[in-house]
């Protein structure tokens, strides 16, 4: 009984030091500060004509072969990027079920690409990526991939605009 005891002690102990002293998810975070400084030296290789929004927000303006002008906006987070492009606003959509369903089919069609509402009711193509796996390949494959589902997004809505 007595053994039973001490083996008990020493297997809690040892998930308490352990527990203590492993690195917590949260302090394995990159701080927003130094997220936004990778992506600014990212943009700065990349080749991009952007324009700086504030520490943490990037745009760059591109052209689509449907969607004519738009902007590819870029911010980050606590170990996070979010990539993504505002496709349309809600007063220029007829809300309808067959445009939802169109939307559901888009968001179904993308690998990594949310399509969806945001909480203006305005509809977004992005992608959130993983500030800790970024490289210059693969921040630049998702600015084209964010912009040309955005551009392809807009040419399957384009009937349910009001003003296309």
């Amino acid at each position: 009984m007595r053994r039973l005891r001490t083996t008990t002690l020493v297997v809690l102990l040892t998930v308490l030091v352990s527990t203590v002293w492993s690195p917590s998810p949260i302090r394995a975070m990159q701080p927003a500060g130094e997220v936004a400084t990778k992506v600014a030296q990212l943009l700065d290789q990349s080749g991009y004509t952007y324009t700086r929004r504030n520490d943490t927000a990037w745009s760059i303006n591109r052209r689509g072969n449907s969607l004519s002008e738009f902007k590819v906006i870029i911010g980050v987070g606590d170990d996070l990027m979010v990539t993504f492009v505002t496709v349309a606003k809600k007063a220029q959509m007829n809300r309808s079920q067959d445009l939802l369903l169109t939307l559901l089919r888009q968001d179904h069609e993308y690998d990594y690409v949310k399509v969806g509402l945001d909480r203006d009711d305005d509809l977004f193509v992005r992608i959130d990526s993983n500030a800790r796996l970024l490289d210059l390949q693969e921040f630049k494959a998702t600015v084209e991939q964010v912009a040309h589902s955005a551009d392809d997004v807009y040419k399957q809505i384009r009937p349910f605009l009001n003003t296309p």
